[in-house]
Parts: C-alpha cells; sequence; structure tokens
C-alpha cells in the first residue's frame, strides 16, 4: 500500500507500515478474515504515518486508559481539546474499556508537536477572510510496565474557520474554537481506528 508521496485533500500522506504475524495452526479462513478487517480498517484510515513496535495480545473490551496529553504549541488548551476528544471516541468505539492508568494494561500518551494558521482567503481590503488550522500530534501506546512503547503513531489533522466580516473579535473566537475542536475530533478518529489496528484481537 504505497501511494503516491503527495499529501491527499485531507492532509494526510498515503504511506505507512504494518507489521503483524499470525499464529502458526490458525486456519486458513481465521488468518483471511483477519487480513480483510485490517484491510478494510486500513482503507478507513488511509495514509497515517505508523510504526507498529510491538504486537500485543489483545482482546474485547480492552482495558485503556488515556493519560492528559502535553501542548508543545503556543494554542493554550488544545491539549484538553485532543484528550477529551479521544477519549470520546474510544467510549463511542468497539473494543474498548476506559479505565484509570493504575488499572490499565494499556496507556495512551499524545501531545500536541504543533499547531498552524494559514491565511486560505482575503478580502478586498487584504483582510483576512479564512483560515485553515493544521495540527501534528503523536501518540504512544504503553503496556504495563514495559519500558518500550507497543506503538508510536504521528497523525495529522486540519480545519477551517471564517473570519468575522464584521471584526467582532469575540465571534471570530468562537469560530477558532469550534476549529478546534472539530481538528481535535478528526484526530481523534483516526487515532481510535489505528488503536483497533494495533491492539485488535487475533
Amino acid at each position: 500500500m504505497h501511494g503516491n508521496p503527495q499529501k491527499d485533500s485531507r492532509g494526510v500522506s498515503p504511506s505507512f507500515s504494518i507489521k503483524q504475524k499470525l499464529r502458526p495452526g490458525c486456519s486458513w479462513f481465521r488468518q483471511w478474515r483477519g487480513l480483510a478487517l485490517l484491510a478494510v480498517i486500513g482503507l478507513t484510515v488511509w495514509g497515517c504515518g505508523y510504526m507498529l513496535i510491538g504486537a500485543p495480545s489483545a482482546r474485547l473490551d480492552q482495558r485503556v486508559a488515556v493519560e492528559p496529553f502535553a501542548n508543545e504549541t503556543r494554542e493554550p488548551g488544545v491539549e484538553h481539546y485532543a484528550t477529551a476528544a479521544l477519549r470520546q471516541a474510544l467510549m463511542q468505539g468497539r473494543g474498548f474499556v476506559l479505565t484509570s492508568a493504575a488499572a490499565a494494561p494499556t496507556r495512551v500518551q499524545g501531545r500536541v508537536r504543533r499547531l498552524r494558521a494559514t491565511a486560505l482567503s482575503y478580502g478586498s481590503n487584504d483582510n483576512v477572510l479564512e483560515y485553515r488550522l493544521e495540527a501534528d500530534f503523536r501518540i504512544v501506546v504503553l503496556s504495563g510496565e514495559e519500558p518500550q512503547p507497543l506503538l508510536q503513531h504521528d497523525i495529522p489533522a486540519r480545519a477551517e474557520y471564517l473570519v468575522s466580516r464584521t471584526g467582532d473579535v469575540r465571534e471570530e473566537a468562537v469560530a477558532r474554537e469550534a476549529a478546534l475542536a472539530l481538528l481535535a475530533r478528526q484526530f481523534a478518529e483516526r487515532c481510535a481506528a489505528w488503536l483497533t489496528i494495533a491492539l485488535l484481537e487475533e
């Protein structure tokens, strides 16, 4: 699944690698079913950079803790959006049960590495009418007391918002906050899908 290195319309590079071993003695049908499921999920979230370091023995109702994200940007509060969105995505998905870090065999740590705003359109007076927000997230999945992570994963996300035509600062702030929330949800959906791949029950 190696495609053009150029980014698609979602800002996602269509290059990833995944390693998975089939257990000896598994039936042909079970092996085929597992590969088919991976293919479906992979097409759904096509293109996020991925590196599987270990292959955990996962099961349904996998207990996972999402620790508070770190913020390496100048945008205050963006890490809270990311943490809340990922927790919500995992609660709504199948196969995961959120719990505390002390009780979870699997922990997800993350940080917002970059956040940049790009002007998309301008008015007659060269004032900006629309912005695009782009963020880079990194997650690390840990298992028990193992020193090495099971998974490291870089996920991009983006969202657009319109600038207030009346110059209302409060209105523009609300639009930006909505874009940040949308950006976080986009990240969380992609992250949840990749966690499903990494912790998929065999």
